[in-house]
């Protein structure tokens, strides 16, 4: 296992909400009306089919609170302005609704769309996501251990188109105009690959 290094990511963060970083580690109080990502560039068409794995824990939220622990794409944006602006993402996210359920989501973002797939858990307990593509298969089996051992769901997308993928965020926002809160705990992104980055492009 090879961990990725956040202290060596690319922070954009210019109302402090990232919190508690370290090499393997970040807490993240995600206030949805501030843009703040946390994100390493690997590439041009790096990330094709892969197995990632990363643990998760949601500790406090308001209602609609919402944030995402986890992404690839081809371009820096908040992933609202991803998604008007037509460009392609998948990625994880925790929401918290109105309802009081939380929602742990595996999601694609394709032509200004978004899919998903949900699993509901209030639990502030860690998750431990393994996250896989195959061609057009993106699945999520979440875990309630660090061994992986206890299954608790698996998550599943069919693509619509086999994407390649050239930064990973290990956080990104959903901007929104109003003030609502989620707060994550994020450790031990592995991408289950060598460190041989060669020239990013």
């Amino acid at each position: 296992m090879t961990l990725e290094d956040f202290t060596t990511y690319i922070k954009y963060d210019p109302n402090d909400r990232i919190m508690d970083l370290t090499s393997n580690h970040l807490e993240f109080w995600s206030i949805r009306n501030m843009r703040t990502r946390l994100y390493a560039n690997y590439g041009y068409d790096h990330f094709g089919d892969f197995e990632h794995d990363i643990s998760v824990r949601r500790t406090y939220s308001t209602d609609n609170g919402l944030a995402y622990c986890y992404m690839l794409a081809n371009v820096v944006k908040d992933v609202s302005d991803l998604q008007n602006d037509n460009d392609e993402g998948i990625g994880f996210y925790v929401y918290d609704t109105s309802g009081g359920l939380v929602y742990w989501r595996l999601n694609e973002i394709y032509e200004g769309n978004s899919w998903i797939d949900s699993y509901t858990s209030s639990s502030s307990a860690y998750h431990y996501l393994t996250i896989e593509k195959v061609s057009t298969t993106l699945t999520c089996k979440i875990y309630s251990d660090v061994e992986r051992t206890n299954l608790l769901t698996t998550l599943s997308l069919t693509l619509h188109a086999d994407h390649k993928f050239k930064y990973v965020y290990a956080i990104n926002t959903f901007h929104l105009s109003s003030s609502v809160t989620l707060r994550l705990y994020i450790d031990d992104l592995d991408l289950k690959e060598s460190k041989d980055y060669g020239v990013i492009i």
